[in-house]
């Protein structure tokens, strides 16, 4: 999961490359701090989505299951 993010960030940068040589904009250049700053979103947004999934499967485990057991919780 995490590779595929970087690999993301990579074929974005590649691509912005391809764009740029191809329309022949000097303005645009490839930056590794864009790939490096991708992988940090990459790393925050797979953090954010474990600790929501802990968060609904904790409310899921009473009586109730799935969207409504969060509804009620958050109420």
């Amino acid at each position: 999961m995490l590779l595929a993010g970087v690999m993301f960030g990579v074929a974005i940068e590649g691509a912005q490359l391809v764009l740029s040589l191809l329309i022949r904009a000097g303005y645009r250049t490839v930056d590794v701090n864009d790939v490096l700053l991708n992988f940090i979103g990459v790393l925050l947004g797979y953090g954010c989505y474990h600790l929501f999934a802990a968060i609904v499967r904790r409310i899921s485990s009473g009586k109730k299951r799935g969207l409504v057991s969060l509804l009620d919780a958050a109420v």
